[in-house]
């Protein structure tokens, strides 16, 4: 289907008696527009086949990110650097949770810092340890980068439930 020449197919499908010149080109303009909806299927398909192709591993986003905004070419070109995009793991609170008297459990001492022996331990506000960042988004700052793209194609190709920052480097 996808390989099809419709201008044979049509020209053959018409009756003998038809085929005269002004049928042809008749036939020929209503075959241009079907022309141009099969091509446009078929690079909408192979868009489509190209991110069912990818999914939301690491190696993965980097490469599409690179091969899309990376202006000295990616990692299949010879001449890559490798200073390109990279996705590196997010910032992890180990979080300390002090509870009430009414909630019954284990207790937690709050020590002054001149008593030693015990390993320092920070206490977050809800609005600090709920800013979980699951991995963060590296681009060198030389890349022309539409910020509002990169995070839509980050978006569409992450984890589910994963949350995402960019931050900007300099190479």
């Amino acid at each position: 289907m996808f390989n099809s020449n419709f201008y044979n197919v049509f020209l053959k499908l018409l009756p003998l008696n038809l085929r005269k010149e002004k049928v042809i080109a008749w036939v020929k303009v209503f075959v241009s527009q079907i022309k141009e909806m099969k091509d446009s299927f078929a690079l909408y398909r192979s868009e489509k086949l190209f991110f069912l192709a990818h999914n939301s591993q690491v190696i993965y986003l980097e490469h599409i990110l690179n091969n899309r905004f990376n202006p000295n070419g990616n990692d299949q070109d010879p001449d890559y650097e490798g200073n390109g995009i990279y996705i590196s793991d997010g910032q992890e609170f180990d979080e300390t949770y002090i509870n009430n008297t009414s909630e019954l459990a284990d207790d937690t001492y709050i020590y002054n810092s001149s008593e030693s022996g015990f390993d320092e331990v920070y206490i977050y506000n809800r609005s600090e340890s709920l800013e979980f960042v699951g991995f963060v988004v590296n681009v060198p700052d030389t890349f022309n980068v539409n910020e509002n793209e990169l995070k839509a194609l980050v978006a569409r190709l992450k984890l589910a439930g994963k949350q995402f920052e960019i931050k900007y480097y300099t190479i």
